[in-house]
């Protein structure tokens, strides 16, 4: 069976449309033009995150 390319593996799935509010960044092999038969399409995601102390003093 033929993989398909990870642009269009990610699209079937709507993977970015669906962690749009983490502002993926496909990272890796793949989009290096390195990637192997047994490579994984690896997804990076960022949020702000409050501070321990700033959720605990508004609690």
């Amino acid at each position: 069976m033929d993989r398909p390319h990870y642009t269009e593996a990610l699209s079937r799935m709507d993977l970015l449309e669906t962690l749009a509010p983490f502002d993926p960044r496909v990272a890796g092999t793949p989009p290096l033009g390195l990637d192997a038969p047994t490579s994984d399409i690896d997804v990076d995601g960022r949020t702000k995150l409050t501070p321990y102390r700033a959720r605990r003093k508004n609690a």
